[in-house]
């Protein structure tokens, strides 16, 4: 009676865990054959009674690697140090995991195995912690980080100088940073400017005078410049008759522009903003302190200052690229007059 042929089932592909083991299996085959080869080719070099010593020469080995990451601790090489323990970890792992073992010993084989492979991630762990406690908290792992550490002159990269001139510079009525000149008057002009070959970005700035200003002028349009107190909320005004009662007809109520007007000046602190800011165009800006002048078509201010400035403090940030990054770096100055 003729058998019922059996049909052979598909192979199914192996799985990818199953492929990734067969890959890193082979290839480290592959690399202790050929350290293996190299030992085995220095220890026929070896003289005397140790002639033909692979052990001794993988000892000279790893004490030779180990030499290095002590090496690399004394000048602050810490990133390397560690990067060496992981080798000399790696190598004692595949060590125990290449060791033959003990013949007809098996349960030993793979106690002392398993013990081996301990020892191998103890010491390498060890040695990372003790590399890890001997850096200082403000060290860098690498002295090579200081080859991009942005350097002094970006880091204070602005400059700032205050010229301050008396009512007598100039004539009464002369048009000066766009308002009439007046008897009295105190031009203060602050001039920015950043090192050769540095460019900044979103700077913000604080100045704080100890003077008022009546009126600010900047001959770069992109620079806002503001005055950063407000004053008033709302404002009414006008004649009283007889009874003291306010005469309707002369009643000014203020508008939202005159309250920007009345808000504006006098001050003594203001807000500057800049785009950009470029190492060939310095920022000049004017600042016009006395007493008479106008806010907007209605209100006229005339106070007894003091309009003459003698300090200035700068505070705020700006951005700066070095290389790829971009930093944010604080500004604070003290500025005298000149």
């Amino acid at each position: 009676m003729a058998e019922t042929p059996h049909a052979t089932p598909p192979s199914l592909p192996p799985s990818t865990l199953f492929s990734l083991r067969q890959y890193l299996s082979t290839n480290i085959s592959k690399a202790r054959a050929r350290a293996h080869a190299i030992n085995v080719w220095f220890a026929t070099k070896l003289p005397g009674r140790f002639h033909g010593s692979t052990g001794l020469v993988f000892k000279i080995e790893l004490a030779l690697i180990a030499s290095f990451g002590f090496t690399f601790m004394e000048p602050g090489e810490w990133a390397a140090a560690i990067a060496v323990w992981v080798i000399i970890g790696a190598a004692l792992l595949i060590k125990s995991l290449s060791w033959d073992g003990i013949r007809g010993q098996y349960g030993l084989t793979t106690f002392l195995r398993l013990a081996a492979i301990a020892g191998s991630i103890f010491v390498s762990v060890i040695l990372i912690a003790d590399t890890t406690l001997s850096k200082s908290d403000d060290a860098p792992w690498s002295n090579l980080k200081r080859l991009w550490k942005m350097p002094y002159s970006y880091r204070n990269a602005l400059h700032a100088g205050l010229i301050v001139k008396p009512h007598e510079y100039y004539k009464e009525g002369e048009i000066i940073a766009g308002i009439p000149w007046r008897n009295g008057s105190i031009e203060t002009t602050l001039e920015l400017s950043i090192d050769p070959q540095v460019d900044l970005s979103n700077v913000e700035l604080d100045f704080a005078f100890d003077a008022n200003s009546m009126h600010v002028f900047s001959f770069d349009p992109n620079v806002l410049v503001k005055p950063e107190k407000n004053l008033f909320t709302g404002w009414k005004g006008g004649g009283l008759d007889k009874n003291g009662k306010p005469i309707e007809s002369e009643t000014h109520t203020a508008s939202p522009e005159d309250i920007e007007a009345l808000n504006s000046y006098p001050n003594d602190q203001f807000v500057f903003k800049l785009p950009k800011m470029y190492h060939d165009i310095p920022v000049k800006l004017v600042f016009i302190g006395g007493d008479g002048y106008q806010n907007g078509p209605h209100f006229t201010q005339a106070m007894g200052g003091p309009w003459q400035p003698h300090h200035l403090r700068i505070t705020g940030h700006y951005e700066v690229r070095y290389r790829w990054k971009t930093e944010t770096v604080a500004v604070y100055q003290q500025i005298i007059k000149i």
